[in-house]
């Protein structure tokens, strides 16, 4: 599914890339451009650069697929039982060690 930007514009694909942190880990990203919209009435919302450079994104895939598992795993009843139960047992004793 390709993204959208403010304005309603899908996206476009442009090519992958690999981005590799201080520890060694590589993440595997998309990256995603906007159409040309200098002049469009939503420029504001998409970045606030002064320059005419085209809106571009990158997106880490296995990371969109871990939250969307995620978050469909939360909102099955068994799961969110879960953990409302842990948010009462564990997080208060966060809060105590931080005080």
């Amino acid at each position: 599914m390709r993204p959208v930007c403010s304005n309603g514009r899908k996206m476009n694909f442009q090519n992958y890339s690999i981005c590799t942190d201080k520890y060694g880990f590589k993440r595997y990203l998309k990256r995603y451009e906007c159409e040309d919209c200098s002049n469009g009435p939503l420029r504001s919302k998409c970045t606030k650069a002064k320059s005419d450079k085209i809106r571009g994104i990158q997106k880490n895939m296995d990371w969109e697929y871990i939250k969307a598992t995620i978050q469909q795993l939360l909102s099955e009843e068994e799961t969110g039982k879960i953990y409302r139960q842990r948010k009462i047992d564990v997080e208060p004793d966060f809060g105590y060690f931080k005080a």
